[in-house]
């Protein structure tokens, strides 16, 4: 609850449902009844005499209200939760105690000027202002008369679909865009090609790429042939089957097999075993009546 600093009669209430109703003692009924939109409790109601502005706050948002007429002025909505507010006297600023480290400042130059003790706070604003000039031409494309020549449009020169400036002349956007369209109807087919290329080109780039990481240096100083039998062994083998050839070359354990020549394998042995294990394969096969390639007698289980 806040009354009015230079009208003792008029006050304002802030209710649990984020409601503000403003009286004026000598009528039953509110001037005006003020809502915040998240429905929190009003935490705090402050008159800023200067600016006839009614401050009101929530935990989530300060809002600033006409006074004379209830309207909306502005809202300030701060990361953190609000506590209170405070106005600097009849200045523009205010201060927010959030639910944070830092108090939080702002400054409202329609609602008064810089407090004294930090009058540079008026060059700041001058600066904003400066730099956010609004260009005449932002609804403009500027044309030179070889632009209008590729056009096809000399015919506009000295009509008031041209301004001229310096070495040319300032076209509405719109009209630019109609007459880009009409000269060069497939400019924008052209566009969408170029557009695609540049995506596939990137993604033979990222294959390129992947296929260099993923390219495995198999050379060894020993048992070269026994590491290319492994590779196609794994290349072969079913999902879950495969052995990770890479891994195995430069494991610890296994280094000296591919590296000191005392570990080289003899071939012609490996290839004798071969045979003889085929061949006692063979030789185990049964044959009809229960009995063996070798003439011996199954035993029954």
């Amino acid at each position: 609850m806040a009354f009015e600093p230079t009208q003792a009669l008029q006050f304002s209430l802030g209710t649990e449902k984020g409601k503000v109703l403003s009286f004026d003692m000598r009528y039953p009924v509110p001037l005006y009844t003020l809502t915040h939109h998240y429905k929190c409790p009003i935490k705090s109601i402050k008159y800023h005499a200067k600016s006839r502005k009614l401050l009101t706050v929530d935990k989530k948002i300060i809002k600033i209200w006409d006074q004379q007429t209830g309207d909306l002025y502005t809202n300030i909505e701060p990361k953190a939760h609000v506590n209170d507010v405070e106005t600097c006297a009849d200045t523009g600023l205010i201060f927010a105690p959030l639910e944070t480290e830092k108090i939080g400042i702002y400054f409202i130059p329609a609602m008064g000027n810089a407090p004294k003790w930090c009058a540079f706070l008026e060059n700041l604003t001058e600066e904003l202002e400066e730099s956010n000039t609004t260009n005449l031409y932002d609804d403009f494309k500027f044309v030179t008369a070889t632009d209008l020549e590729k056009l096809q449009a000399s015919h506009l020169i000295g009509t008031p679909m041209l301004k001229g400036y310096m070495h040319g002349y300032f076209m509405e956007l719109k009209a630019y865009q109609k007459l880009l369209a009409s000269s060069d109807p497939f400019a924008y087919e052209r566009f969408k090609k170029e557009q695609v290329e540049k995506k596939l080109s990137k993604q033979r780039e990222r294959i390129q790429v992947t296929k260099k990481k993923s390219a495995v240096d198999t050379e060894v100083r020993v048992n070269q042939r026994f590491v290319d039998d492994l590779i196609a062994q794994s290349t072969s083998a079913k999902r879950g089957k495969k052995t990770d050839v890479e891994a195995l070359i430069t494991d610890e354990r296994f280094k000296n097999m591919f590296e000191d020549e005392e570990f080289k394998r003899d071939e012609k042995l490996v290839a004798q075993k071969r045979e003889v294990s085929q061949q006692n394969r063979l030789c185990r096969c049964q044959l009809p009546g229960g009995r063996r390639a070798d003439n011996s007698t199954a035993v029954p289980s």
